[in-house]
């Protein structure tokens, strides 16, 4: 990926910061050590001093810059990853001259992570590569509960409401990622799926993405990490009122 504008820079470090609720740092570095630009995820704690951190970057790009010396043998670096028993610390090369220092907590999974990141650095939309699953689950969404509607109308956010209420396990203790900040999911979750409600009334899908596209920062939120929560729920959502209309029939 090529250098970019500090405006750009900004815009691709939060990108970045979005893909996962696991990471802590996102910071970019020229060859000489030189901090370039740094986001942080609200509520992360430092681990190193100042001092501490100028020492550990120091190794980090000396390192770098002998595998880089070795190129011509090994190939170029495609990315290195530190463990830590605190952390983990992801390198990637950004540009000529720079590279993409992430830090993680252990909690992810770091290889799912680094797909996401490696992908955006291949110059995709940030929210290609997570979500054709997200695409594909509201395609079937729309299908199902338009279908149902016209058959016999039922309010769906009530049902939702209902459905998600009676597995109130669903949502415990997850998270998404909102503007940098890592939040408990449910508030978001239900006000993604109040939007989809009115949204499938439209006459198609096409019109229905478009219709949520519209209020921005719901749709906003439906990006990697995000994304995925948000498939995952709208098929439960779609097989608990399966199992609930089987019994009726019972």
């Amino acid at each position: 990926m090529s250098e970019l504008n500090l405006a750009n820079q900004e815009k691709f470090l939060n990108s970045i910061l979005n893909v996962s609720g696991n990471i802590r740092y996102v910071m970019i570095y020229d060859l000489k050590g030189n901090n370039i630009i740094k986001r942080k995820m609200d509520g992360v704690t430092d681990l190193l001093t100042d001092e501490e951190n100028k020492i550990a970057l120091k190794h980090t790009v000396d390192s770098w810059n002998f595998r880089n010396s070795l190129s011509e043998k090994i190939g170029d670096a495609k990315y290195t990853l530190q463990v830590y028993e605190n952390l983990l610390r992801v390198l990637f090369p950004f540009g000529k001259d720079m590279i993409l220092v992430i830090s993680l907590d252990n909690a992810g999974n770091p290889h799912d992570i680094i797909a996401r990141i490696q992908t955006i650095l291949s110059g995709h939309s940030q929210i290609d590569d997570s979500d054709h699953g997200f695409e594909d689950s509201l395609k079937q969404s729309f299908k199902y509960w338009s279908g149902i509607d016209e058959d016999s109308p039922i309010n769906c956010y009530l049902v939702w409401k209902k459905i998600l209420k009676g597995n109130s396990e669903l949502l415990k203790n997850q998270t998404m990622v909102i503007n940098n900040k890592k939040q408990n999911a449910e508030e978001p979750i239900m006000t993604f799926l109040e939007h989809w409600s009115q949204a499938i009334e439209e006459s198609n899908y096409e019109m229905a993405k478009s219709a949520m596209q519209k209020w921005e920062k719901v749709w906003n939120t439906t990006i990697n990490d995000n994304a995925l929560l948000y498939a995952k729920i709208l098929k439960i959502l779609q097989k608990s009122w399966e199992d609930i209309q089987s019994k009726n029939i019972e």
